[in-house]
């Protein structure tokens, strides 16, 4: 009798252990359980004449960061920009620019339509940058 009851305790730990084991190495419980997937947030980062990368593809939802590691400022904006040509910059009428931001700062954009999105330094005429925004993987 006293066997018997010492083999169920361990039995009852030995299970516990297994299932907080299993649940601690899943990839993901919010696919065990079908939740749909958090956003990732991509970084862009402005370097001197150029941006790295310089097209990204991502999913609905997802968000672009533009980091600057270059000690400039920066002032991100949708649109074409004019490069070092004199004509006016092409920004669309409803996107707005982000604010100059400096060294080991950011503006963080989210994408909630699919498209291409092109973006300019205002500041930085060379720095051009793409975001082609694919369906959310379910």
């Amino acid at each position: 009798m006293k066997f018997t009851g010492l083999f169920l305790i361990f039995m009852f730990f030995a299970l516990g252990a297994f299932v907080i084991t299993w649940l601690a190495f899943l990839p993901s419980r919010k696919a065990l359980i079908g939740l749909p997937k958090s956003p990732h947030v991509y970084s862009v980062t402005l370097l001197g004449d150029h941006a790295e990368p310089e097209v990204l593809t991502i999913a609905t939802n997802d968000f672009v960061q533009f980091l600057t590691k270059d000690g400039k400022n920066h002032v991100i904006a949708q649109g074409g920009g004019a490069g070092y040509d004199s004509s006016p910059h092409d920004h669309l009428e409803s996107a707005s620019a982000s604010g100059a931001f400096g060294l080991n700062e950011g503006y963080k954009v989210q994408f909630k339509k699919v498209g291409v999105y092109d973006f300019h330094d205002d500041l930085n005429p060379k720095i051009f940058a793409t975001v082609i925004v694919t369906e959310t993987k379910k």
